[in-house]
C-alpha cells in the first residue's frame, strides 16, 4: 500500500469519500462545492496499486501549551467508502499520517473523533470536557435592557478584527489555536450547510464578540455556527446582562481528541508567539480541541488541558 498526497484527477473521488462518509442521506451527488485544493488543508489518501482506499486532510495548525507555540498537525476529514472497511486501512493511513508528522518533528496531533474510543486505541486521548445547555432565544430576551454597544454585519476581508476577541477568550486555556487568514474565510464565513451570517458586537469601537448563525429552510430560529467568545473586558465578565449579549454561540460539537508522541527530529519546538435565562443542561459531551454546534446554545468552558510535549 501507499501513502501519499492526492493526486489532483482523484478530487473528485476524495469527495465522493468524504460525501458518504458524511452526508449519506444526501444521497449520489455531482456538486461537491470547491475541490479539496481550495478548501483549508492538504489531503492525504491511502493507494493500493490504483485503487484509492481511504482519505484524509492535514491542518498545519499552530497551538499554545505552557506559554510555548508548538506545530500541532490537526486530523480531518477521514473517509473510506463502504467497499474498503473494517481492513484496516484507516488504521494504517492514522499510522502513515503519524509518521510524517514525526519527520517533521511535531509532537503534538489533534482531531475531531466521530467515536472516541476508535482513535483512543490508535493514542489519541481526551483533552478538555464541556456541557451544553440549550434554551429558546426568547429566554435571552431580558439582556436587551441591559445592552450597550451595538452589533453589525461582519464581511469576511474584515476577519483580523476577531482575532484580538478569540485571543482574549483563550487566554484562560490551553491549547489556543493560531487562525489563519484562509481558516477564518473557509471556516467562518463560508460553510458547506450554506455559509452563516456573522456578526460583530462593539463597543467604544472595538470588536468585544461575535456570533455565526444560519437559519434552516422552514426555520426562523437562527442556528449558531460559531465558537463561544469571551467578553474582552473584566466588567463583562463579571456581569451576566453583559455576558449574555456578547456572548457567541457555537455549532453542535463532537468529541474530539489530542495526542502526545515521541519525535525522531531533535529540532526544538517553535516559540515565537504569536447564561442565563431559562436553560436545561443537556447530556455531558467531551471534546478537546476543533469545532462547531447548533441552535442557542451556550457551554461551559471547556477544561484547561495538561498535556505534557514530550521530546
Amino acid at each position: 500500500m501507499d501513502y501519499r498526497p492526492l493526486p489532483e484527477d482523484r478530487e473528485e473521488q476524495f469527495q465522493q469519500y468524504t460525501q458518504y462518509a458524511f452526508r449519506p442521506q444526501a444521497g449520489p451527488t455531482d456538486e461537491y462545492g470547491d475541490p479539496p485544493s481550495e478548501r483549508p488543508g492538504e489531503p492525504r489518501a491511502l493507494f493500493d496499486g490504483d485503487r484509492m482506499l481511504c482519505v484524509c486532510k492535514h491542518h498545519w495548525f499552530r497551538a499554545r501549551l505552557r506559554g510555548q507555540w508548538f506545530e500541532m498537525p490537526g486530523v480531518a476529514a477521514v473517509a473510506s467508502p463502504p467497499e474498503h472497511r473494517r481492513k484496516g486501512y484507516v488504521t494504517r493511513l492514522m499510522a502513515e499520517s503519524l509518521a510524517e508528522y514525526r519527520e517533521r518533528g511535531d509532537v503534538l496531533s489533534a482531531l475531531w473523533a466521530f467515536k472516541h474510543p476508535f482513535y483512543e486505541h490508535l493514542g489519541w486521548g481526551l483533552a478538555n470536557k464541556f456541557v451544553r445547555y440549550e434554551c429558546a432565544p426568547r429566554a435571552l430576551a431580558f439582556a436587551r435592557d441591559h445592552a450597550s454597544g451595538e452589533f453589525r454585519r461582519l464581511e469576511a476581508d474584515e476577519y483580523e478584527l476577531l482575532d484580538p476577541v478569540i485571543a482574549a477568550h483563550a487566554r484562560g486555556y490551553e491549547l489556543e489555536i493560531d487562525r489563519t487568514e484562509k481558516w477564518w474565510r473557509k471556516r467562518i464565513f463560508e460553510s458547506w450547510r450554506g455559509d452563516p451570517y456573522v456578526y460583530v458586537w462593539e463597543k467604544d469601537g472595538e470588536a468585544r464578540g461575535y456570533v455565526g448563525y444560519r437559519i434552516r429552510d422552514g426555520d426562523t430560529t437562527p442556528r449558531s455556527s460559531t465558537r463561544p467568545t469571551t467578553p474582552r473586558t473584566s466588567s463583562a465578565r463579571s456581569n451576566p446582562d453583559r455576558w449574555s449579549v456578547s456572548l457567541t454561540f457555537r455549532p453542535r460539537s463532537r468529541r474530539s481528541t489530542i495526542r502526545r508522541h515521541r519525535t525522531r527530529s531533535s529540532r526544538s519546538p517553535s516559540k515565537t508567539p504569536s447564561q442565563t435565562g431559562t436553560t436545561r443542561p443537556s447530556a455531558s459531551r467531551s471534546r478537546t480541541v476543533k469545532r462547531p454546534a447548533n441552535p442557542c446554545r451556550t457551554r461551559r468552558q471547556p477544561t484547561p488541558t495538561r498535556t505534557r510535549p514530550q521530546t
